[in-house]
């Protein structure tokens, strides 16, 4: 992989990871409750993810400027990992849940190729091994630290200040 592609695989792994701890600390497990007020560190992992999104957005048109090769070397490494997925959940001839992601992603993947997105989300449960293969090529990038407002660390009763 070039380095190119890496610092994409980077930093799309850190969008996943920081969706999935948001998804964790709000509880969207729990079908048909509503959302929680969000906490600061939600708040926080949120702005991180925006931050990473950004930071993913700019990378992605930079890279389609002066490398383009490197976007289709990362949409077809992802390919290399799906399309035997898809192979051998058409063969079962039963059209589940998986075979579904499986569509759902090389569609996203193909959005990405077409420039309409950045960033295609991996759902673990049932892409587990497409997860853990993609996560295992490229190295960990971590979000920048964002400090929490000062308004959002006062307690409750100090509301007048």
């Amino acid at each position: 992989m070039t380095p190119e592609v890496i610092q994409l695989e980077g930093l799309r792994q850190l969008i996943q990871n920081l969706q999935e701890e948001i998804n964790k600390e709000v509880g969207i497990v729990e079908y048909g409750r509503p959302e929680p007020k969000p906490t600061p560190k939600v708040n926080k992992l949120r702005e991180q993810s925006r931050w990473a999104r950004a930071e993913l957005h700019t990378v992605v048109e930079s890279i389609r400027q002066s490398k383009p090769e490197a976007i289709t070397e990362w949409i077809n490494h992802h390919k290399s990992f799906l399309e035997p997925l898809h192979a051998e959940t058409s063969k079962a001839g039963i059209k589940d849940n998986r075979h579904t992601f499986v569509v759902f992603c090389l569609e996203q993947w193909q959005k990405v190729a077409a420039g309409e997105q950045e960033f295609v989300y991996i759902n673990e449960h049932f892409l587990k091994e497409y997860n853990t293969e993609v996560r295992n090529k490229a190295p960990k990038i971590s979000a920048p630290d964002i400090q929490e407002s000062p308004k959002a660390s006062k307690s409750w009763w100090q509301f007048w200040k």
